[in-house]
């Protein structure tokens, strides 16, 4: 899997050729050197290395998986929260995205619980699974795959959660570091 990746890599001609200690180094790195259309060949080949890497972790064939990322953003002056879910095929492929905003003044960790609800709510709403649901929130997503902090904040929405995995088949949630793909998600959005 690796060694394809660097030989479609090597034939595309991209000046990258370096040694990094980490993947934000790499995409740092990227950003300052890369085009625009290299920059996205490397982000594709990056994105089927990790998908590659997200499916034999999990078992499931990559061609039967949707990858549902979920983020909660807080505006603290205006009162607000916002949540984004983005469902992808197996290639890639944006397949639906929602977006809401709601008035409130929730703490991190409750907002990305909220945002993980919503976009399991809006998978079932697409008819569109299994899916791998990704979140940059590290400890609600331990709490998810551990079944802790029922008695928290997010106890109720984390409940939620388990319930309406347990009614659909193959679903699976997933750290994605957020540092590790805001250059990707900065140039996608430009």
């Amino acid at each position: 899997m690796f060694k394809q990746a660097r030989k479609q890599w090597i034939l595309s001609n991209a000046p990258l050729r370096g040694m990094y200690r980490n993947l934000f180094d790499l995409l740092l790195d990227c950003s300052n050197s890369l085009g625009k259309e290299e920059l996205e060949l490397f982000c594709v080949i990056l994105w089927r290395v990790w998908t590659v890497h997200n499916a034999m972790i999990h078992g499931v064939l990559m061609a039967d998986v949707c990858e549902v990322n979920c983020d909660a953003a807080i505006d603290i002056q205006g009162g607000r929260i916002g949540f984004g879910s983005v469902i992808r095929d197996s290639t890639g492929f944006v397949m639906d995205a929602s977006s809401q905003v709601m008035v409130g003044s929730f703490n991190a960790q409750v907002a990305e619980t909220i945002a993980i609800l919503r976009g399991i709510q809006f998978s079932k709403d697409c008819r569109l699974f299994p899916c791998i649901f990704e979140s940059d929130a590290e400890l609600v997503v331990r709490w998810i795959n551990d079944g802790s902090h029922m008695d928290s904040l997010s106890g109720a929405i984390l409940s939620d959660i388990k319930f309406m995995a347990a009614e659909m088949s193959g679903v699976c949630f997933g750290f994605v570091p957020r540092n590790a793909l805001m250059l990707i998600e900065d140039r996608f959005w430009m």
